[in-house]
């Protein structure tokens, strides 16, 4: 690994410009056998993301679709003091999850994405049953276990706090 910088670097632009570190940022990556990112990992759909910007609001359209499709499962199951951060917990993987679908979960989420564009689900007093489905399956079963642990916490945060104010 290199050593750090005496003086803390402040713009990424002039690291990029400095051809000893891009060196040593490559070597990096060689030893490590993979690419170094930061972010979401786009790899090498970013490219693509952002020469069609309609695969862009497509994507971004889908992941506002999902997520709103989350949170009214959540509303649904009446997690009460806990559903901020089953929430959070939640949507953090959601996004993870939306990067790198498997083929059968893409259709299935872009038919919903067209449902939803169709039925204007900002409307509709319930969840579709194909968005229901598509954002259940987006989580694996470890992911249930954290966003029900991650519920948990938030109860017992709020039985503390509600004790300690008297």
């Amino acid at each position: 690994m290199p050593e750090k910088p005496e003086a803390p670097v402040t713009d990424l632009m002039e690291l990029m410009l400095d051809e000893n570190w891009v060196r040593e940022a490559a070597c990096l990556e060689d030893e490590a056998d993979c690419d170094i990112e930061a972010g979401l990992n786009w790899g090498a759909n970013l490219g693509v993301l952002v020469a069609n910007p309609a695969a862009w609001s497509h994507f971004v359209r889908l992941r506002a679709l999902v997520l709103r499709g989350f949170r009214a499962l959540l509303v649904e199951w009446n997690l009460g003091a806990g559903i901020e951060a089953a929430y959070a917990c939640g949507s953090a993987l959601l996004l993870e999850r939306l990067q790198q679908p498997a083929p059968a979960l893409q259709a299935r989420l872009v038919a919903a994405l067209e449902e939803a564009e169709v039925s204007e689900l900002e409307d509709a007093p319930s969840l579709p049953p194909q968005l229901r489905s598509a954002v259940r399956d987006l989580f694996a079963p470890e992911d249930w276990d954290a966003i029900a642990a991650a519920a948990a916490r938030g109860v017992r945060e709020r039985v503390i706090a509600a004790l300690a104010a008297g």
